[in-house]
């Protein structure tokens, strides 16, 4: 089932296979997030967050780190400014451009 959903995610274009081998070992194949697959990273994260509060009760098993300067990698809601309070958020009609 696994394979069948990760070959699905290759032929959508979300994930590309890339063959590696480790000394010793077969070649197997590698998954990386394409550039469409990227664009759900914000999607997949906030699943993740939400899942490590209200399922595993704040305990998350993985948590996410910047490869560089090793902080915490969290996903937040913004505005330009800065402001954050989610109970503030409106849909608003674009205007016709």
């Amino acid at each position: 089932m696994l394979t069948d959903r990760l070959n699905r995610l290759v032929e959508l274009g979300v994930i590309r296979t890339v063959p590696y081998q480790e000394p010793g070992h077969r070649v197997r194949n590698e998954y990386r997030m394409t550039r469409k697959g990227v664009g759900l990273l914000p999607l997949m994260m906030a699943l993740m967050q939400w899942g490590d509060e209200h399922v595993n009760a704040g305990n998350a098993p993985v948590a996410l780190f910047d490869k560089t300067t090793g902080e915490r990698v969290k996903l937040e809601l913004r505005t330009d400014s800065g402001h954050v309070e989610p109970n503030e958020i409106i849909p608003r009609e674009l205007d016709a451009r």
